[in-house]
């Protein structure tokens, strides 16, 4: 068992020892570093570092959602008792529970491979040298185009997690992200400012795309945009790229969630079993695909 599983178990002790009648916890750290660079400086490097616990709790048909970063025991513990007096003052909520236990998970031990053992030995001066190289391929690729400005950034992050519920379920959760993305504006001959632009995103770092591809799309995309003007009224094939995708997903996703349709702020209120987009739609669901940037044993 981690430190943070074991911090996840105190916490909801305590919870309980202060008048909960069942408590969700959830107790994390990460760290995270991003280096920018820019027409051939660095421009910023930012590092950061998180710890907190949050607690669900639920007391007497109420219930409450609260976080904290100072997880001293004298803290911690000042922080569960306030909590669960302040959920007392709340207006009933009687739906609301934890889940039920057989619907949890049974093994919560399946390895879907979400941290790169290798992310500790990445360098400052390594995620330095990819951003400039970045620079240096969109500007050798674009040397025929009128460039402003190109702007490049690397970035890498690792958390951990732990999740207890009172009624029976625990878990944890390691993962790391690495990421690169290079953006370039370019001068058209009326003024115009197009830009293009491109990134990668994966879990492990050897899985991110090569950096002569992100500036080739990022040059490809600006160069696309030179001489473009208005195009008459009419009807025409939209063709989305694929990156675009997530976006316009969220907008049909947000009000399919569950407060959306609890709060009756859903279009899709009162359509259960109905169709709600085209036959040619499949969605398909995969939380348990290996290197899967949302891939989970549970949720939540």
């Amino acid at each position: 068992m981690s430190d943070l599983l074991d911090a996840a178990h105190a916490a909801a002790k305590l919870a309980r020892a202060h008048g909960a009648d069942e408590a969700a916890i959830y107790v994390s750290r990460s760290r995270g570093v991003e280096v920018e660079w820019r027409d051939g400086r660095l421009e910023r490097v930012q590092e950061e570092t998180r710890r907190s616990l949050s607690a669900e709790l639920y007391v007497n048909g109420r219930y409450s959602a609260s976080s904290t970063n100072d997880l001293r025991p004298a803290a911690l513990e000042a922080f569960l008792r306030e909590a669960v007096e302040m959920t007392r003052l709340l207006e009933p909520d009687l739906y609301r529970g934890l889940p039920d236990p057989a619907r949890y998970p049974k093994d919560v031990t399946l390895d879907l491979d979400l941290c790169d053992p290798g992310f500790e030995a990445v360098t400052g001066e390594a995620r330095r040298a990819q951003a400039e190289l970045l620079e240096q391929q969109v500007r050798a690729l674009a040397d025929d185009l009128s460039i402003i400005s190109v702007t490049s950034g690397v970035g890498d992050s690792h958390g951990q997690s732990a999740r207890v519920h009172t009624n029976g379920f625990e878990g944890e959760r390691e993962g790391t992200t690495f990421s690169m993305s290079v953006m370039v504006t370019v001068k058209d001959a009326d003024g115009r400012r197009p830009m293009g632009w491109d990134y990668t995103y994966r879990r492990h770092r050897g899985e991110l795309l090569p950096t002569d591809k992100l500036a080739r799309t990022a040059v490809d995309r600006a160069r696309s945009q030179l001489g473009a003007g208005r195009l008459a009224t009419g009807k025409y094939t939209l063709v989305v790229d694929p990156k675009a995708v997530p976006r316009l997903l969220g907008a049909l996703f947000s009000p399919l969630s569950g407060p959306a349709l609890q709060q009756r702020r859903s279009l899709f209120e009162d359509r259960l079993n109905t169709p709600i987009a085209s036959k040619l739609l499949t969605i398909i669901d995969e939380p348990h695909r290996k290197r899967g940037l949302g891939a989970s044993l549970w949720d939540g």
